[in-house]
């Protein structure tokens, strides 16, 4: 009601230590175990974003190692909040603490601290109302507040003996990126260690051919691609972590954390979560992909690599283009027989120094001797702070432009027209390099993760850059260029797909 923190002063170190006398009894009884097994303690601190003095409550296991009781209590706050009350109401009705309420062996040192009536008095008369869920937030049928991120609530429920995963996907396509790092790290993490089924749950819209080409190879893997008619009248779905006996069931009122591209499943403290073990019903349908696996007129190519492209970085290029003419004749002899003329690449994702030299040395190392025009075309977005490492993104799209234009100038030697938006809606999907020739043939390379696939394989030190100014930043990419290595940086395969357009 007031929106008042325990104050940092001798009335607040009675509030703060009564409560966290309390709330260790509801703790140790909704646990089934002794109240020695958990300790408490209080400690002044400032709120995070005000910087308001505040007093702050912690509980913690008392027995050697931690037995992880005292972090469970998250999981039942609510529960314990309106036990903590019931507590400090005291069945004796005592003037300030006893035996009935708060006073044992482990707290008498502490008993003319304890006042459970100062303490009701700072939590007002109406505190059980505000305990539960406000109506607006009940997204699910029988909704309780969900502390922990969507991901800890899946790992929990796996730990728990779920084998179905089942996670919505939300309908701005526009912020999809479905070869991104994270989204595979998650679909590799549940189906191939974790041994589960994974289900993603697709809006009813009409899908790019980019999104499709993704979505067949995570059918491929295993995973189901599932169409629900039903919709939560208030909120989002967000996943579904089941077994045959039980079924949790996660809400959130924002679709943000829905996208899947690097902040997938990724909760902030302004993402309201709700949980609920009370059946939803949820009716699915498995999706009919037929119709998007049409046969490659083209006689095009789809060559799945690990560990192939290995070995020193500046002659990456020349291992790329060697297996990918001998896997594609027809662009081999293009490159024998006729001319290069333009070169095109569109990647959202190009704004760090360790992509650019990746891309670079691809255009490098093209078996071509003749002095194609070269078009990019990528994404910049504002960062909230300068990096310190070699795959960072640059924060000032102004210096970015620079390097990138002076690296393909001066360093590959291949002049680059440079095409940087700010706005996604603006630039494709897709991580595409398109070679035309002089013949009038033109090839497509697609990318499914870009140059992301790779990883600089030295030193920890070795990955560190100065974003402080340019000519730094093109010496150090000329020194890791010269002497370093490059491997594949995820367990999974990388995609790419070649055609002649």
């Amino acid at each position: 009601m007031t929106g008042q923190y325990i104050d940092v002063s001798e009335q607040g170190e009675a509030v703060g230590l009564t409560l966290a006398v309390a709330l260790r009894n509801a703790l140790a009884k909704k646990l089934g175990i002794s109240t020695s097994e958990i300790g408490y303690s209080i400690r002044p601190s400032r709120v995070l974003r005000s910087n308001h003095p505040a007093t702050v409550i912690q509980l913690y296991d008392a027995v050697s190692g931690g037995a992880g009781f005292a972090p469970s209590a998250a999981r039942f706050i609510d529960s314990l909040l309106l036990e903590v009350l019931e507590d400090l109401r005291c069945v004796a009705k005592c003037d300030d603490a006893c035996s009935s309420c708060l006073l044992d062996s482990n707290t008498r040192h502490d008993a003319s601290h304890l006042n459970r009536l100062t303490a009701l008095e700072w939590l007002g008369n109406e505190f059980n109302n505000f305990v539960s869920l406000a109506p607006e937030f009940n997204f699910l049928n029988s909704s309780e507040y969900c502390h922990e991120s969507v991901k800890e609530a899946i790992s929990h429920e796996l730990n728990r003996g779920a084998d179905t995963v089942t996670i919505w996907l939300s309908n701005e396509l526009n912020e999809w990126d479905l070869h991104s790092r994270q989204v595979h790290r998650f679909i590799y993490q549940m189906l191939e260690i974790n041994n589960k089924q994974l289900n993603l749950v697709l809006p009813n819209v009409v899908f790019e051919e980019t999104e499709k080409r993704a979505l067949l190879r995570y059918k491929e893997l295993g995973v189901k691609l599932l169409n629900i008619e039903k919709t939560l009248s208030n909120g989002y779905m967000v996943a579904l972590v089941s077994n045959q006996s039980s079924a949790l069931a996660i809400a959130s009122q924002s679709m943000n954390l829905l996208s899947p591209n690097a902040t997938w499943l990724n909760s902030t403290l302004e993402d309201m979560l709700v949980k609920s073990y009370a059946p939803q019903g949820f009716d699915f349908t498995e999706l009919d992909t037929s119709s998007w696996s049409q046969p490659d007129k083209s006689g095009g190519k789809r060559i799945e690599l690990s560990s192939e492209f290995n070995g020193q970085i500046n002659t990456f290029g020349n291992r790329f283009w060697s297996l990918l003419c001998n896997k594609f004749q027809i662009l081999k002899d293009d490159f024998e027989v006729s001319t290069l003329i333009e070169i095109e690449y569109t990647d959202r994702y190009l704004q760090s120094p360790w992509y650019l030299i990746m891309l670079s040395e691809i255009i490098r190392g093209l078996p071509s001797t003749s002095a194609p025009s070269f078009e990019l075309q990528t994404l910049f977005t504002e960062k909230p702070r300068r990096g310190s490492l070699i795959n960072h993104d640059w924060c000032d799209s102004s210096q970015m432009k620079e390097v990138i234009n002076m690296w393909f100038e001066k360093g590959i030697e291949v002049p680059c027209y440079l095409d940087i938006h700010e706005d996604k809606s603006k630039i494709s999907h897709r991580r595409e390099l398109v070679l035309s020739f002089k013949n009038g043939n033109n090839y497509s390379i697609g990318f499914d993760q870009g140059m992301g696939y790779w990883k600089h394989h030295l030193g920890w030190n070795k990955h560190n850059f100065d974003f402080s100014d340019v000519n730094s930043q093109l010496f150090k990419m000329l020194e890791v260029w010269k002497s370093g290595q490059v491997v594949n940086a995820f367990d999974w395969k990388t995609v790419l797909y070649i055609n002649k357009i």
